[in-house]
């Protein structure tokens, strides 16, 4: 959403494009029961997206004013967040009946989506079993400000790149590590497993990381050429296309170094899209209102989607189109009454907090 620039901040059409092609991405996913292979490649470019976004915004408020407001940046984040997560967790559970057959605990479930440890109880989350990664997001934002403040932002430039880069393969291989060990670990109710716990899926977020420094620092990539930065994007989405119908990812192929490559794949498509603010592929006026209302979207589409699961009929095509197209609609109505009166008028309440 924005773009450093000599410590300003200037808002960037084409990253609402971004989180377009990434939601749209989770909801085919979703739509066609895992056809799509691929199709959680849509929230690696959400942590990309991220790790950019806050890395930015910390570092500008640092250098702008020599310190951090931890209670702001931490309220701000919770008038991002907290509203629309308050309906997602009422709705589950007014539908909660219809929409988990086994009946797994709702209040477990709700305990865990409200206090961001969703992504350490899978088994127990039934329709909000989709915010593990709003867990894994809150888990990085706990941690990442302060080891800006307190370390990263006192380094060279050369040398905080290389801190990031040792942490993204730290990561990385705590990550192959637990795969090659058991892959889960459990206790009672808590589980660990490689794509979910924070510290093996947070090598997304620090890319975004990586981007926001060069990017600060005024790092240029293929000598800043917008032809250049058009024929990576185009890449990447081709690439992305091909990945969408082959990647499994519980595949021994992915998880043995494979996601070095997708969390690369999502990094060039965000750096690409930082580079064409303008381009009209991202920031026509569909992919911007999408792109704007994807927080939204992500949340509050899963217990609808369950929820009309009931109506479908096995080995009906014109069934599975009919209720895909119910499922959008509702949810974008529900997406949109939501971002008029719940979420914009809760963040004009951000300004106190500058």
């Amino acid at each position: 959403m924005f773009k450093l620039m000599r410590l300003k901040l200037t808002y960037l059409k084409s990253l609402d494009g971004v989180r377009c092609f990434a939601i749209i991405i989770v909801l085919l996913f979703h739509c066609f029961y895992g056809t799509l292979k691929g199709g959680w490649l849509g929230v690696d470019l959400f942590f990309v997206l991220s790790g950019y976004l806050i890395t930015s915004l910390l570092e500008i408020e640092i250098a702008n004013t020599k310190k951090l407001s931890f209670k702001k940046f931490y309220i701000r984040r919770l008038l991002r967040l907290l509203p629309p997560l308050l309906v997602c967790i009422l709705l589950a559970n007014i539908l909660w009946s219809y929409t988990n057959p086994g009946n797994p605990n709702r209040y477990l479930a709700s305990l865990a989506a409200f206090f961001y440890f969703a992504n350490l109880t899978p088994d127990v989350l039934g329709s909000l079993s989709h915010l593990w990664s709003l867990s894994v997001e809150e888990h990085f934002y706990f941690i990442w400000p302060a080891l800006i403040f307190y370390l990263i932002s006192k380094l060279k430039f050369s040398h905080r790149i290389y801190f990031i880069l040792l942490l993204i393969v730290l990561v990385s291989a705590l990550r192959l590590f637990l795969f090659n060990y058991d892959g889960v670990i459990s206790y009672g109710i808590f589980r660990i497993d490689t794509y979910r716990f924070t510290f093996t899926r947070i090598d997304c977020m620090l890319i975004g990381a990586v981007l926001a420094y060069c990017q600060l620092n005024g790092v240029s990539f293929f000598n800043n050429s917008k032809l250049n930065y058009k024929a990576l994007l185009l890449l990447v989405m081709m690439l992305f296309t091909v990945l969408l119908f082959t990647l499994d990812k519980d595949s021994r192929l992915f998880n043995n170094g494979g996601f070095l490559f997708t969390n690369l794949l999502c990094g060039l498509f965000v750096l690409a899209a930082i580079n064409l603010p303008e381009y009209g592929l991202l920031t026509n006026k569909v992919a911007r209102w999408v792109g704007m209302r994807s927080y939204g979207i992500y949340i509050y589409h899963p217990p609808i989607f369950f929820f009309f699961e009931r109506f479908r009929e096995n080995h009906s095509v014109a069934n599975l189109l009919l209720i895909t197209l119910i499922r959008i609609a509702v949810t974008l109505l529900l997406v949109e009454a939501s971002y008029r009166f719940i979420e914009m008028p809760v963040l004009k309440l951000k300004s106190r907090f500058k």
